[in-house]
């Protein structure tokens, strides 16, 4: 007998808040108007995110039920830490969204450049990172410093190879489109 267990956790699992998610997205990308508004109003959003966020853990740590002792009010508890956690982490995303457009909005340069290539550096970032790991299996260092090590090796292949060998090239045009020249 198999028996699934819902875990209300990865988006692949839970088509509800994977939905909304991306109602929420399209609406962003469609409404002017809104963007507007989350970016006035980024503190508030981050703030509520935050209190909501407690109020999840409150429910977390209060959660004093032992599992062979399961009560009526079980199902009620796990749907309001359900319903709290999408809630909480739509806010989040409206209020870092929001924080990220007011502080970053500002055309940059190198913004632009790290933007334009994070594309090309999710693909390829895991085989980068899995051999330089590798590689340093033998160093006697202490882990947080191979850590280091790792994040910042990777991240310069990561850039080099996009300046060099994807940019202004056809794999850059297949991954990112036509840049615009502003």
């Amino acid at each position: 007998m198999i028996i699934n267990i819902s875990t209300w956790g990865e988006l692949p699992e839970n088509l509800f808040a994977s939905g909304l998610y991306f109602i929420l997205g399209y609406g962003l990308y469609k409404n002017g108007r809104l963007l507007s508004t989350i970016i006035s109003h980024w503190p508030t959003y981050v703030l509520t995110g935050f209190l909501l966020f407690f109020g999840y853990c409150v429910l977390i740590l209060t959660d004093q039920t032992p599992n062979y002792a399961a009560s009526d009010l079980d199902g009620l508890r796990e749907l309001a830490k359900y319903g709290i956690r999408i809630c909480c982490a739509t806010i989040f995303s409206f209020g870092f969204i929001g924080l990220a457009e007011n502080r970053f909005g500002a055309p940059n340069k190198m913004l632009r450049f790290v933007s334009d290539g994070s594309y090309w550096m999710y693909l390829i970032h895991l085989p980068v990172v899995a051999f330089i790991t590798f590689s340093m299996f033998e160093w006697n260092l202490p882990v947080a410093f191979k850590f280091m090590i790792a994040i910042l090796l990777t991240t310069l292949v990561c850039l080099i190879s996009y300046k060099f060998f994807v940019r202004n090239t056809l794999i850059g045009l297949l991954l990112n489109g036509h840049r615009s020249r502003n």
